[in-house]
């Protein structure tokens, strides 16, 4: 801001030296976590209710409302494997 009506620019502003001021790192408050965990087994449940599938009518998006690139977006934020849920057509056979 400046009472008159000349931009200036401090010389120090244009510098390209690459030290910078860096803040102090904040740890994340412990509720993330609680609120990650809490996600991780919605979705967990619901791919063991759907055994791995995502879209589709018995899918996992069908139980959770949600379209299957949110599911599958936070399927991979979360490293969850969705291999883990789908059983095998053998396991069915010796049923």
């Amino acid at each position: 801001m400046s009472s008159d009506y000349v931009f200036s620019v401090d010389a120090a502003w244009l510098s390209r030296d690459s030290r910078r001021v860096s803040l102090p790192q904040q740890p994340e408050p412990a509720y993330v976590d609680e609120d990650a965990t809490r996600e991780r087994q919605i979705v967990e449940d619901a791919l063991a209710g759907s055994r791995g599938r995502v879209s589709g009518p018995n899918g996992a998006t069908a139980r959770l409302r949600v379209p299957p690139s949110t599911l599958e977006h936070r399927i991979k934020k979360l490293r969850i494997r969705k291999s883990h849920f789908k059983l095998s057509q053998a396991f069915f056979e010796n049923w």
